[in-house]
């Protein structure tokens, strides 16, 4: 809900102006959001500049400088950072925040300077892990929008490294379909993670928008995997199970609240089904039913999205539509009996649909035009 969506309802009659006031108070419209994420842009711009110019300067007279001045500068940068951030945090905000960041961007570069300068030969995971163990907690015990989406970033990039490093005790013995069952499952608790703070009325408010990126990688990750997926032996193994299974517990338990069960239940029985259809559906004859598979799921999140007001999980639900009928499409040359049915199937799917989002909408009209009177 923008400003602009008040004063109009405002102006309509539907809300008096104490109303249009208390509701711009909840949702914190009054301040100049522009100005705010204009300062924070900047200021991460100049941080930035700020870091970069003393890294070219180590790096240009790096033989002529000793070892303990290079790891003095680099803790005195991190902790003076730190030091800006505890300082600003009441008074700046936004600055402190790009502080924060800052102080976290440090802690990756006195790694790699301490591995420059001991010569060490570390493999890649150790050195994530160490730099993921050092920020994971820190938007957690300070409200740091971006450092969040390194550590996300971060978590992808350790198991992926965990996965392909033989020779480190971080190694983990899996394949790369059980790796790509336990990145699904990692996705899942993130996205649930955004859809909390959506509904969150605290700190992890802040947090919210990780849910537009990551709600994106799950529709291109399910019609990646749906219509081109190469998924293999899993059906034997432990992990084939019990992945979807923690998945399918993460998705009941915390489910958002804006969600009603009914929608709610399909929708995470077919999210979980995502890598066990991809493994089902590997054969060429099997188009169909991939076809099918996005559809529904398609329909699900439109579902899900009229019954919780989300209009951000329709668009969701319409997007995927979309890249399965550009997957339909380029199907059609290869075989006109199989896209005759999904085509069919698909004209049913949206007439449903759009039935749908004509009922919500009256319904949602009925309802606005009943506040006056029911407030009279």
């Amino acid at each position: 809900m923008k400003l602009r969506d008040i004063e109009q309802m405002q102006s309509a009659g539907l809300i008096s102006a104490e109303q249009a006031a208390a509701i711009a108070e909840h949702f914190r419209l009054n301040g100049n959001r522009m100005q705010k994420w204009l300062l924070f842009c900047v200021s991460s711009l100049a941080g930035a500049l700020i870091l970069a110019g003393i890294i070219m300067l180590i790096s240009a007279n790096w033989e002529f400088i000793p070892p303990a001045a290079k790891m003095g500068t680099g803790i005195a940068l991190m902790v003076g950072f730190w030091a800006a951030y505890g300082f600003l945090r009441e008074k700046m905000p936004m600055l402190a925040e790009t502080m924060g960041l800052l102080g976290g961007g440090m802690w990756l570069a006195n790694i790699a300077l301490y591995g420059q300068i001991f010569q060490l030969q570390n493999p890649f995971v150790e050195g994530c892990a160490l730099f993921f163990s050092g920020i994971v907690l820190l938007p957690f015990l300070a409200k740091q929008r971006l450092l969040i989406a390194a550590v996300i970033i971060t978590s992808f990039v350790l198991l992926i490294a965990a996965q392909q490093s033989n020779h480190s005790p971080l190694h983990l013995p899996i394949t790369s379909d059980e790796l790509l069952t336990c990145l699904f499952l990692l996705g899942t608790f993130w996205w649930v993670f955004s859809e909390f703070c959506r509904s969150s009325d605290g700190a992890a408010k802040a947090y919210a928008w990780t849910c537009i990126p990551l709600s994106l990688l799950a529709v291109c990750t399910t019609q990646g995997l749906i219509l081109y997926g190469d998924v293999h032996n899993l059906a034997d193994r432990i992990i084939g199970y019990s992945v979807p299974g923690a998945a399918l517990l993460l998705l009941l338990v915390f489910k958002p609240k804006a969600a009603d069960w009914l929608p709610w239940i399909p929708f995470a029985l077919l999210t979980v089904g995502i890598i066990p259809a991809a493994q089902a559906f590997d054969e060429a004859h099997y188009e169909l039913p991939r076809i099918i598979y996005c559809f529904l799921y398609a329909l699900l999140w439109i579902w899900n999205g009229c019954s919780a007001g989300r209009i951000d999980w329709i668009n969701y639900g319409t997007l995927l539509v979309c890249f399965t009928g550009i997957g339909l499409m380029a199907n059609i040359m290869q075989s006109l009996t199989q896209s005759g049915f999904v085509l069919i199937i698909m004209g049913f799917i949206m007439l449903g649909s759009a039935i749908l989002l004509e009922q919500q909408r009256r319904r949602l009209i009925r309802s606005i035009k009943s506040t006056p009177a029911e407030q009279n």
